[in-house]
């Protein structure tokens, strides 16, 4: 792992909303985006109350957004705006976003791939994805699921262990 993801968000709660997007493009863009990013989440509110929130970078791939309102959650409405907000800064980068339906994992050099999930299975079953293959799991929602461990963590510990299986796993 690259970090240690108790230093994230230091002044976040672990019950902080989390958001994760994917980047697709360069290093450069991806520290404009971060800087855009963080520039609307100074003004960004829910129902006129601000939230505390603020962007980072994870492994040069993954934006990630926490957020959080005393006592109260970000409202659907300032999700939908906030990722419409951070489309267009992505979208104005010349960046793309990744859908989340490729599986993210670290090769043996410890930089991160995606690949489809059909093409995940292959190297599943041909051994290039191990037990102890990091692989990350977009789908997490708190901080306190990232401060767990639940975002990168060895693909035997993760949620794709059951999607996953070799004919080794079955016996």
């Amino acid at each position: 792992m690259c970090q240690n993801n108790h230093e994230l968000f230091e002044d976040f709660s672990h019950h902080a909303q989390l958001w994760i997007m994917a980047l697709d493009g360069s290093t450069h863009e991806f520290e404009k985006i971060l800087e855009h990013t963080n520039q609307y989440l100074r003004q960004w509110t829910s129902h006129g109350r601000s939230i505390h929130s603020l962007a980072m970078l994870y492994a040069n791939q993954f934006l990630m957004i926490a957020g959080e309102i005393p006592n109260s959650q970000v409202s659907g409405c300032a999700i939908d705006t906030l990722v419409h907000e951070i489309e267009s800064i992505i979208e104005r980068r010349h960046c793309k976003v990744i859908s989340p339906m490729f599986m993210f994992y670290r090769d043996t050099g410890g930089a991160v791939n995606f690949t489809s999930r059909s093409q995940f299975r292959e190297k599943r079953t041909l051994g290039l994805i191990t037990h102890e293959t990091p692989v990350f799991n977009l789908g997490i929602s708190t901080l306190k699921e990232l401060y767990n461990g639940d975002f990168e963590r060895p693909f035997e510990d993760s949620v794709y262990t059951q999607l996953f299986p070799t004919q080794e796993d079955l016996i």
